[in-house]
Formats: C-alpha cells, sequence, structure tokens
C-alpha cells in the first residue's frame, strides 16, 4: 500500500500539461497498460513490483523523446517527472524475488538508464538501455506479455 502511495504522490506531484498527459500518466501507472503480467497473475506484492518497475521503465520509453533532444530539455516537467520514476522503480528493486545478483544486475541496468538520462542522451540510447531493463524483467524476474 505504501507503494501505492507513493506512486499517487509522484503523479500528483508532476506538472502536467494537459488533461491527455494526466490520463497516459494514471493508465500507465496505474495499470492500464494490462500487457505487462508477471507469471501466474498472483497478486502478491512481489509479481506486482516487477509489473511497476516495467511499467515505469516503458512510461519513460514513450516519453523521453518528448522531454531531450540534442542534449538539450524540452521540457523540464517531463524530464522531471521521469527521473522521479527512474527513482522509484530503483528503490523497488530489493523487493523483487529472484536472487540477489538478479537484483544486482537489474538494478546496475536500471543505473545505467538514470545515467544517459542524467546525460540527457539520445531518445534512442535511453530507449536502447531500458530496453535491456525489460529483457531482465522477462527472464530473471517472469515479467512476460500476454494479450490484451
Amino acid at each position: 500500500m505504501a507503494i501505492i502511495k507513493e506512486m499517487l504522490k509522484t503523479i500528483f506531484n508532476c506538472k502536467f500539461s494537459g488533461c491527455l498527459q494526466f490520463a497516459c500518466c494514471l493508465l500507465v501507472l496505474l495499470g492500464g497498460t494490462r500487457g505487462a503480467r508477471s507469471e501466474g497473475e498472483k497478486s502478491d506484492g512481489k509479481s506486482m513490483v516487477v509489473q511497476w518497475v516495467a511499467q515505469m521503465v516503458d512510461y519513460v520509453v514513450v516519453d523521453y523523446a518528448g522531454a531531450v533532444r540534442n542534449d538539450q530539455m524540452l521540457q523540464t516537467s517531463e524530464y522531471d517527472e521521469q527521473r522521479e520514476l527512474l527513482s522509484e522503480a530503483r528503490k523497488l528493486v530489493p523487493e523483487l524475488a529472484g536472487s540477489e545478483a538478479e537484483r544486482a544486475a537489474l538494478a546496475g541496468q536500471l543505473a545505467e538508464v538514470v545515467q544517459a538520462v542524467e546525460a540527457k542522451a539520445a531518445p534512442d540510447e535511453v530507449q536502447r538501455r531500458c530496453r535491456t531493463v525489460r529483457s531482465t524483467l522477462k527472464a530473471a524476474f517472469h515479467l512476460r506479455m500476454v494479450p490484451t
């Protein structure tokens, strides 16, 4: 429950430029992207955490290009929101099931995403690093895609 409260706080602390952006953020963070499911569809905390981390990374993949281009910040609020989402995703890693080595590998990959975002790297580079995180979530933490 604390995680949900933190996620809601993140949503409502963001500066949204319009209703559509707000609605998209809510859908992504609160499970509107029903494609991500963990093995067995359990409602236990660990499988939910895998989904949340995936959804946060997916959000960054989709919106980063609108926030940064050619090493320049285009939308400060969007950029700050993505940094906050990555920070929250990193905080969730210790709660994931899996081995210590798997969690350490994921933490390192998330750190690489953060590093790219902080450096205002090209959107393709951030997307590539996010895809690596997504692959690890699938392979090590049993995130899988199901038809919606």
